[in-house]
C-alpha cells in the first residue's frame, strides 16, 4: 500500500479527537460499572452457609461456558457437551473460552471472576467500538455521543407492557414475565454475557474497518476488518450469514446508489466474506460427523411475534425508520477534492449510513423469515444499527446543516429555519434534548436491574417451577463439587436434578445426566428417568443397571433429588458415600465397573 494511502487510512480511523475519545472510555467504564452492581449486591446479602455462584438470571446458559472454560483450565483444546452422558467425542473448537479457560489456568483465578472480568472487557470494548462506527457514519461529536448514549443505555417499550400486563405470557423481548432476549439488547449483553459483548464488537469493528478501508482504499483496513470476520466465525458462527448477506446487500446498493460498478466494495467485501468462511465450514463439518453436536444445533430457538419482537426497540426503532429511508433517498456525490465528510458516501459509492440499513433490514429478515432452528439468536446485533440511524435521524433534526447528518427535508420553509435558528441560539437544547432521550429509552433496562435485583434476594423462586437453577447454591453442595473436582476425572458422571446438575460442569467438570434444556439431549425424557429413579418404583438392580447403562459413577444428594422421591442412597448398600456434610451428600456407586 502507498504511503500515501496509508497515512490516509489512518486519518480515517482517528477522525474522532484524543479528548472525545477519553470520553467515551470513561462513560464505556462507567456502564460497566454500573452492570457490576446486582453482582456486588448478590455477594453483599449471601447468608450464612451459602456461597453465591457470580450470576445474574438465567444461569443455566452461563454455566454451559464456564463448563468450556473448566474443560479449557484443565488442558483440553476441543471441548464436549458435559450436560448429557451419551457417547461422543471431544470436536468442539471455540476460541474465546478456550482463552478464558487458559487464563484462569496460568493465574489461578476462580473461573467466574475471570468470566466477569471477560465481560467488563468484552463490553468496555463492544461501546468504544461503538464510537468508532459512528465516527465513520456521524459528523458532529453530539450525533455520535447520542449513538453511543442509544446504543449502551436504551431499550423499548417492554416495560409498559409488563406494568400493563403483570402476569402475561408473552411480552417484548426487552423486559417482561416471559421470554427475554439479551442478544437483542445492548445493554443486557452488557450485563449478562461475555460472548455476546465479544462477538458484537467483532461484527461493529469489521463494520468500521469496512467502511474506512473504502473510504481510504486501504488493504491494511481490510485486513483488520478479514481478521475480525475469521475471529467470529469461530466465536458466534451464526453471525456469518448477517456479515455475508449484508455485504451482498450493500454492494448492491452502492451500484444502484452511486450508478457504477462497485469494483471496490466488491473486491474489499469478497476478502472478508472468504475470511468468515473458515468458522462456517467447521461448524458444517461437525453438524455432519457429531451427532451430539448436531442434536444441539436443531434445538428450536424461534423468534416471538413481531408484535412482541418490534416493541422491543421502541423509540429507538421509531427513530431508525425516518432515517433509514432517508438514507436510501441519497445520491452519491462525486470525488475528488477535499476529504469526504463521514456522513458522505466514499469513492462516489452508498453512503455508510445504507450500511446501517441494509444490515438492519438483513437482520429483521433472518429473524423473521430465517430457515434456521436458531432463528431468534440471529437478532444479536440488530440493536446497533437502529441506534446509529436513530442519532443520525436526531442529529440531523437538531441541526440539519451539519454535514453528514440527516435534515427532514433538503430545503427547509422559513418557519423551519426560523426553529433551526432558535435552536442555535440555545447553545444548551441539543445537548439537553439528546440526555432527554436516551432516558426515555432506558426504564425497560432499569426495571431489568431492579429484577435482577429481586431475583437475587429470593434466589430465583420465581424461576423455580421451570427447573431454573438458583443464584445461590448451599456451601455444603458446592464443597461436594469440589471434592468431585479434585478427586475424580472429568469422565465420571454424576447423577442428580438440573438444579444442581447446571453447576457440575462449570465448577467440578464432570458430566452429568441432566443438567440444561438444550445442552442434555432428551432433556424431558431423562428428567422424567431421575424422577424414576427416586420414586419407589424401581428396584435395587434396575437402579444399578439405570447408573451402568448412563455412565454413571457417582450420585449427589441434596434436599432437591429427596423432594423428588421417598428413595434414600444411604439406605441401599448399593451406593457408599464419599463426602458427607448435612447440606449434602456425595456417593459412589459400589457396584461400577462390575
Amino acid at each position: 500500500m502507498p504511503r500515501a494511502a496509508g497515512a490516509n487510512a489512518v486519518q480515517t480511523v482517528a477522525r474522532v479527537a484524543r479528548a472525545e475519545w477519553r470520553w467515551v472510555i470513561l462513560a464505556s467504564l462507567a456502564v460497566m460499572a454500573l452492570t457490576c452492581v446486582p453482582y456486588l449486591f448478590g455477594w453483599f446479602i449471601t447468608p450464612p452457609g451459602w456461597r453465591y455462584m457470580g450470576l445474574l438470571a438465567n444461569p443455566d446458559e452461563h454455566n454451559v461456558y464456564l463448563g468450556w472454560m473448566r474443560q479449557a483450565e484443565r488442558g483440553h483444546v476441543l471441548f464436549l457437551d458435559p450436560f448429557t452422558t451419551e457417547p461422543q467425542r471431544a470436536q468442539f473448537f471455540q476460541a474465546f473460552f478456550l482463552v478464558l479457560g487458559a487464563a484462569a489456568c496460568i493465574t489461578h483465578i476462580p473461573l467466574i471472576w475471570v468470566y466477569h472480568a471477560a465481560r467488563i472487557i468484552a463490553g468496555t470494548l463492544l461501546l468504544v467500538g461503538v464510537y468508532g462506527l459512528a465516527s465513520q457514519v456521524l459528523d458532529g461529536r453530539l450525533a455520535r455521543r447520542l449513538a453511543w448514549g442509544f446504543a449502551a443505555l436504551s431499550s423499548g417499550f417492554g416495560w409498559i407492557y409488563a406494568l400493563a400486563n403483570p402476569h402475561a405470557p408473552v411480552n417484548p423481548i426487552d423486559f417482561g414475565p416471559g421470554l427475554v432476549m439479551p442478544e437483542a439488547i445492548t445493554f443486557l449483553s452488557l450485563l449478562l454475557n461475555p460472548l455476546f459483548c465479544f462477538s458484537v464488537w467483532l461484527m461493529v469493528a469489521l463494520w468500521t474497518a469496512y467502511l474506512a478501508a473504502l473510504r481510504a482504499g486501504s488493504w491494511r483496513l481490510v485486513g483488520l476488518a478479514a481478521g475480525a470476520g475469521l475471529i467470529l466465525g469461530n466465536v458466534h458462527t451464526y453471525n456469518i450469514i448477517t456479515i455475508w448477506l449484508t455485504l451482498a446487500g450493500y454492494i448492491v446498493a452502492a451500484a444502484i446508489i452511486g450508478r457504477r460498478f462497485p469494483r471496490r466494495e466488491m473486491l474489499y467485501g469478497a476478502v472478508v466474506g472468504a475470511a468468515c468462511a473458515p468458522g462456517v465450514l467447521y461448524q458444517y463439518w461437525l453438524f455432519k460427523v457429531n451427532e451430539v453436536f448436531r442434536d444441539k444445533a436443531l434445538t428450536l430457538t424461534l423468534t416471538p411475534p413481531p408484535a412482541y419482537f418490534l416493541p422491543g426497540y421502541g423509540l429507538v426503532l421509531a427513530l431508525a425508520i425516518p432515517a433509514a429511508v432517508v438514507a436510501l433517498r441519497r445520491r452519491s456525490e462525486p470525488a475528488g477534492g477535499a476529504p469526504p465528510a463521514s456522513g458522505a458516501p466514499p469513492a462516489s459509492g452508498a453512503p455508510p449510513a445504507v450500511l446501517l440499513v441494509v444490515w438492519a433490514v438483513v437482520t429483521l429478515g433472518l429473524v423473521f423469515l430465517g430457515p434456521f432452528s436458531f432463528q431468534r439468536k440471529l437478532a444479536e446485533g440488530l440493536h446497533i444499527p437502529l441506534c446509529l440511524l436513530a442519532a443520525l435521524f436526531v442529529g440531523g433534526w437538531l441541526n440539519p446543516r451539519r454535514q453528514g447528518q440527516l435534515p427532514i427535508s433538503p430545503k427547509p420553509r422559513c418557519a423551519r429555519a426560523d426553529h433551526n435558528a432558535k435552536i442555535g441560539n440555545c447553545p444548551y437544547f441539543p445537548a439537553a434534548l439528546a440526555v432527554v432521550l436516551v432516558i426515555l429509552t432506558m426504564p425497560s433496562n432499569l426495571f431489568s436491574l431492579a429484577r435482577g435485583l429481586r431475583d437475587l434476594v429470593n434466589n430465583n423462586a420465581a424461576y423455580l417451577h421451570v427447573l431454573m437453577p438458583p443464584l445461590y447454591l448451599r456451601s455444603d453442595t458446592v464443597a461436594a463439587m469440589t471434592w468431585l473436582r479434585r478427586n475424580t476425572a472429568m469422565s465420571e458422571a454424576v447423577l442428580c436434578m438440573p438444579l444442581e446438575g447446571s453447576y457440575i460442569p462449570g465448577v467440578a467438570g464432570n458430566k452429568v445426566f441432566v443438567g440444561h434444556w438444550a445442552e442434555t439431549l432428551g432433556y424431558p425424557d431423562k428428567l422424567a428417568q431421575v424422577r424414576w429413579f427416586f420414586s419407589d418404583r424401581p428396584r435395587a438392580r434396575q437402579r444399578r443397571e439405570f447408573m451402568a447403562r448412563n455412565g454413571l459413577a457417582y450420585l449427589l444428594y441434596t434436599s432437591n433429588e429427596a423432594a423428588v422421591g421417598p428413595f434414600d442412597p444411604a439406605t441401599s448398600p448399593d451406593f457408599e458415600p464419599v463426602f458427607a456434610r448435612p447440606g449434602a451428600i456425595l456417593f459412589r456407586l459400589t457396584a461400577w465397573g462390575a
